[in-house]
């Protein structure tokens, strides 16, 4: 669906699969992958209006994606389990919501970015 696609890139199931349906419930639709490669070929994808990155995955960290989107105009949240200092990278100047966050303040972030998206109260 062209201009309502949000690349979400998390590492952990369970959050993904929420993440995932906030994002539906706003009406948008959902791009999602855990894996490094995979989200810096999906952050050139056309259709993207938004990103939810997960700072770190695995061994390895979002931030090229982060650049990437930065570069191409695309708003993204950062997601971290840590309340790690992340100035002075790529995510710096990101909205940035800690592990655990409820859904809502996710959909409050992604209305701000996606005026057409409805950020649904649950």
């Amino acid at each position: 669906m062209p201009g309502r696609t949000v690349l979400i890139v998390e590492d952990e199931v369970l959050i993904a699969m929420s993440l995932e349906d906030d994002v539906r419930h706003m009406g948008l639709v959902p791009l999602s992958t855990p894996h490094l490669d995979e989200a810096l070929l999906l952050a050139e994808d056309k259709s993207l209006v938004a990103a939810v990155l997960d700072v770190k995955l695995r061994d390895l960290t979002s931030e090229g994606v982060a650049a990437l989107l930065r570069q191409r105009g695309i708003p993204f949240v950062v997601s971290t389990g840590s309340g790690t200092s992340l100035q002075g990278t790529s995510f710096d100047g990101a909205p940035m919501l800690t592990k655990p966050y409820p859904g809502r303040e996710l959909r409050a972030l992604l209305a701000q970015f996606v005026p057409t998206a409805e950020p649904i109260e649950t």
